[in-house]
């Protein structure tokens, strides 16, 4: 049941990247494209699953099994959707459930060889965490992580590139608004001069009346 939700939600995740990414026709005047169409980390996100649940795991020393296709975890179309086949789950779980199990996750020692400066080969046991899933969540926490994931980074990105055109747009303001100021003050004053001018231009011209007289 568990891997069968994983392949369901597996495949919701999908069909939500590709809508998002979908280019629509191109040819169409009316198109309509994804949200996020051309988005280079959801395309790489797209790359990522597809690679986790439909190429070879690395070695896992705790199971012989290799890759998801070997549980009937397969893909099915180019849309990256997956299918999982439950009679061949099945099998492989009454064969080796420890082997399946362990696929997925497994914790235990396993033997570290190291060499030191001298040349001196040691080996010794260490804990480690193996399996499907952890890589899985690993790929998962990259993208989600609340506070180096690549969605928060971009988010915090556009953020930023907001409130810098936010600034801008306040210092461009500013800089109007005193623009305007300046040529209001501007336009006061050469009309107070044009009066004084016009009123400098009757008197001289009732002068010329006068001494034409």
């Amino acid at each position: 049941a568990a891997v069968s939700d994983l392949v369901t939600q597996y495949n919701s995740t999908m069909d939500f990247i590709n809508s998002n990414l979908d280019v629509g026709d191109p040819s169409d005047s009316d198109n309509v494209t994804g949200t996020l169409v051309g988005d280079s980390a959801l395309i790489r996100l797209q790359s990522a699953l597809r690679g986790l649940l439909t190429g070879t795991s690395e070695e896992n020393s705790r199971t012989t099994i290799t890759k998801p296709g070997d549980l009937g975890i397969t893909s099915v179309d180019r849309s990256s959707t997956i299918a999982f086949d439950q009679d061949k789950f099945n099998e492989a779980l009454a064969e080796d459930p420890e082997g399946v199990k362990n696929f997925f996750y497994n914790k235990g020692k396993v033997n570290v060889t190291t060499t030191d400066a001298d040349g001196k080969v040691t080996t010794s046991k260490e804990t480690k965490e193996q399996g499907y899933t952890l890589k899985l969540k690993e790929l998962v926490d990259s993208y989600i992580d609340s506070k180096d994931g690549i969605i928060q980074t971009k988010s915090s990105g556009f953020e930023s590139t907001l409130k810098d055109l936010d600034k801008r747009i306040d210092n461009f303001t500013t800089q109007i608004t005193k623009k305007r100021e300046y040529y209001v003050t501007i336009f006061t004053k050469l009309d107070t001069a044009m009066m004084e001018a016009e009123s400098q231009l009757s008197y001289l011209d009732s002068q010329m009346s006068a001494l034409s007289s």
